[in-house]
């Protein structure tokens, strides 16, 4: 395979369809579907135009996740399931639960469709089955400080990469991508206050995140101690991701958490954060609007606040 994996995923999606004559391979562009089923020739074939630029669509998609995550990947056949359920978990967080059940159908397809041109391959791309109701946005579940607990401790040491991205998003809720870029100079205490400064976050937009919970603090102080001019986390996002992700699932946890577990501390920090504003007399929106300007979303995104806050 001389092709680069982009090329060599949209390949095999093209080859079953229009078939490659060159490398004797059989697509399913005019071919009777029921026929080949009845003579066991009708896995990894596409058969219509719709499912064909549909599947088109996804491995592109596929493919530039693969490239910036996973750019150490450069042969269609070294694709697993690993990578799918990080492809899916990062979508799992934009998109509703019927598309995202759409998208593990496309990534299946797909690796039909590599394993249809690549005799060699033997490439499986399936992702764990979705809980919740199917026509919902995919809710993550906020972590409970026990199990964040757990999960922190399950690592050798505190400075641990998983352990310390875990630290980070639950002591100033910043995104997983966030933290990967974040250096321990970024970090700024003084009189029992944290300002973590994020820079160039989603949209672009840099912030400073104030903190004041005394546990919060510690734990940046902490870190900003420890790492100095050096980044604290140095990993891409998706890999921080599965490494906290495999940690969780080495420890006993009081709920079922499938999907972004960084955003799950993420949220325990919004929920957290925004019951302590509340307890010193802040109002509804007044605290609200505090938690919503420390995640990186406008202060009038009033639409994410079931998103994040699950009691007021």
């Amino acid at each position: 395979m001389g092709r680069s994996l982009k090329s060599q995923i949209v390949h095999a999606c093209s080859a079953s369809f229009y078939g490659d004559a060159d490398q004797g391979i059989k697509g399913g562009y005019g071919v009777s579907k029921h026929a080949d089923k009845r003579s066991g020739q009708k896995a990894g074939k596409i058969y219509s135009y719709n499912t064909y630029n549909n599947r088109q669509d996804v491995a592109r998609s596929f493919a530039d996740f693969m490239k910036e995550n996973h750019p150490e990947i450069r042969r269609a056949a070294d694709l697993n399931e690993r990578h799918a359920t990080e492809f899916i978990s990062k979508k799992s967080n934009e998109v509703n639960t019927n598309t995202l059940n759409y998208l593990r159908s496309e990534l299946r397809g797909i690796a039909e469709s590599i394993n249809h041109t690549y005799k060699s391959c033997n490439v499986n791309l399936d992702t764990p089955v979705l809980a919740g109701n199917s026509n919902k946005a995919v809710k993550t579940i906020s972590m409970i400080k026990e199990d964040y607990t757990k999960l922190v401790n399950s690592y050798n040491t505190q400075f641990d990469t998983g352990a310390v991205g875990a630290q980070v998003i639950y002591a100033s809720g910043l995104r997983s991508h966030e933290v990967c870029k974040l250096k321990g100079t970024d970090i700024k205490v003084s009189d029992g206050k944290a300002i973590v400064h994020v820079e160039s976050g989603k949209g672009g937009r840099s912030r400073d995140v104030e903190v004041y919970d005394p546990e919060r603090v510690s734990i940046l102080e902490t870190i900003s101690n420890h790492f100095g001019e050096s980044p604290v986390c140095d990993i891409k996002s998706s890999s921080l991701e599965a490494n906290v992700s495999r940690h969780l699932k080495q420890i006993d946890t009081s709920q079922d958490y499938k999907y972004n577990i960084c955003h799950s501390i993420r949220k325990e920090y919004a929920q957290d954060s925004y019951d302590q504003l509340k307890e010193e007399g802040k109002s509804v929106s007044e605290a609200w609007g505090t938690v919503c300007k420390n995640l990186g979303h406008s202060e009038d995104r009033q639409a994410l606040f079931n998103t994040y806050i699950s009691k007021s």
